[in-house]
């Protein structure tokens, strides 16, 4: 299996020496690769029985710390957070890989981190931001979230509840508040949302029916609403949900994810089958990452510098897995 990436490595989070890579590259190969999460100064690998750290000082192989067997494992730019094989939530501080805490002693559903935020979602549907509990009670959490500040909550019935910072309209409530709790999201009320993403300062949801929805800072183009900072109509902060267009309206959205100031998405007919689109991939804080079933890298060529959305053609019996890095 191997995993293609491009973009910013000035940390050597990606295991080669080139501070950019400007096209393509076969980056990291094994058998079997679990995860992959790319942040901003490092990257962690989960394989079958490893889990390894890259970063400006070479690989560090945190598996001894970790273990084998955890249960479910996350991080931000500066920390680890993974539920052990006991079940307690544990922490790795950035620079100290080979040493975690135990912040939480109790199992739990569910975990999320960003900078600002750590997130517990608990057995009985409570919620924890660490370490304060949170007034949130709901039995039916599916996915968490986290971005730099802020989290977003989507339930089994398609609602979409945020709560943290709210200074650049990332938590979709129409306002630049922060918020404790999380909140019902009023304007996808109605809408059954299947996913959700966040980005350092924005948020996406991707409804049942492939309609794209975002919401939050704009500032380098990521929500892909079509205008440059410099023409008229352009949104800097967008602070209720927006639908985005696409340029075939035959298209749906079937995943999306986020880096910390852009946006990847894949579209097709709900099988997988046609494109990939990237929305002003302009920083050079871009990684992107496609992997199919049988672990063959499909997809062709294309610069970390994008300053417009692009599309990228794939392999119609592809099964994608795409992420983004935090930067």
């Amino acid at each position: 299996m191997k995993l293609c990436c491009n973009g910013f490595n000035l940390f050597g989070q990606l295991q080669v020496q080139a501070p950019i890579i400007y096209e393509f590259t076969p980056v990291f190969q094994f058998e079997v690769i679990n995860k992959i999460f790319i942040n901003q100064t490092y990257s962690l690998l989960v394989t079958n029985d490893k889990s390894l750290i890259y970063y400006k000082k070479g690989v560090v192989d945190i598996t001894s710390v970790i273990g084998k067997d955890f249960l479910k494992i996350t991080c931000s730019d500066d920390r680890i957070l993974f539920i052990d094989e006991t079940k307690q939530v544990n922490i790795i501080e950035l620079g100290n890989f080979m040493n975690k805490r135990i912040i939480y002693e109790k199992c739990v559903k569910n975990i999320s981190i960003g900078s600002k935020i750590t997130i517990l979602y608990t057995l009985d549907g409570g919620l924890i931001n660490v370490p304060q509990p949170l007034n949130f009670h709901c039995n039916r959490i599916c996915d968490i979230k986290s971005g730099k500040e802020h989290c977003l909550l989507l339930d089994e019935e398609g609602n979409v509840y945020s709560m943290g910072a709210g200074s650049r309209g990332q938590l979709g409530h129409g306002k630049l508040d922060y918020e404790p709790n999380p909140l019902l999201i009023e304007a996808l009320a109605g809408i059954k949302i299947k996913k959700i993403a966040t980005g350092g300062w924005h948020s996406c949801a991707v409804s049942q029916d492939g309609d794209l929805y975002v919401w939050g800072w704009n500032s380098n183009g990521q929500l892909g609403l079509g205008k440059k900072n410099d023409e008229a109509g352009y949104v800097s902060t967008m602070a209720t949900p927006h639908v985005v267009d696409f340029f075939d309206d035959t298209l749906n959205c079937l995943l999306v994810s986020c880096g910390s100031r852009h946006t990847i998405i894949f579209l097709g007919n709900r099988h997988f089958s046609e494109d990939i689109s990237i929305f002003n991939v302009r920083l050079l804080g871009t990684f992107i990452i496609f992997l199919n079933l049988e672990g063959h890298f499909r997809i062709s060529t294309c610069p970390s510098h994008l300053k417009h959305a692009s599309r990228i053609n794939t392999n119609k019996s592809s099964s994608p897995y795409i992420s983004s890095s935090s930067m």
